[in-house]
């Protein structure tokens, strides 16, 4: 008998995304190997395709833009303003910034397409700011995550697979990295 575990084998599905087949077999020693047409099986497969964009999308193409707590927040609007005035809040609690520290500044945050946040950048301010750095820490440790960006895959025009849609697909919205910006009055 012989163990064969780790990686079997990788799938990419239609959307880009990589699902691995991480398993474990015990095998006669000298055993044919096993054929396995993975075409066969796609329907028993656990994945559904899920659309989503690879890259930040501008804001001319979003029919939805990333909300933080969508179930607090109906609109970003409403999230943004939330978000702003726990930062300030925050800032006017520390005693190593004066309201000039951060008066004017812009924050711009990158939300996934998973709901989770990417770089934060603060305008005017050097990557190792202490203010930076405290910007960011409040940010990633907010409570909820963001509901992310929505697009019609037919206007994001780079994904390939969406050449001949089937009408299920022209109303689909996917998920999409985008920009969204804070400014701290």
């Amino acid at each position: 008998m012989e163990v064969n575990a780790g990686f079997f084998a990788i799938k990419q599905y239609r959307d880009k995304s990589l699902e691995p087949l991480i398993s474990w077999a015990i095998c006669e020693k000298d055993a044919e190997p096993a054929v396995h047409k993975l075409p066969q099986n796609e329907n028993n497969l656990k994945h559904k395709p899920d659309y989503w964009a690879p890259y930040i999308i501008a804001d001319s193409l979003l029919t939805d833009s990333a909300t933080y707590d969508i179930k607090h927040f109906k609109t970003q609007a409403e999230s943004i303003h939330f978000i702003k005035q726990v930062l300030i809040d925050s800032l006017q609690r520390s005693s190593f910034f004066q309201p000039s520290d951060y008066t004017g500044k812009t924050i711009e945050i990158i939300v996934l397409s998973n709901g989770t946040l990417g770089n934060i950048s603060v305008n005017e301010i050097e990557n190792d700011s202490q203010l930076t750095t405290c910007l960011k820490k409040w940010l990633l440790n907010l409570p909820e995550k963001w509901f992310p960006a929505l697009a019609y895959p037919l206007d994001v025009s780079e994904i390939d697979f969406i050449l001949n849609p089937s009408e299920e697909e022209k109303d689909l919205k996917m998920r999409v990295n985008s920009k969204v910006i804070i400014e701290i009055k």
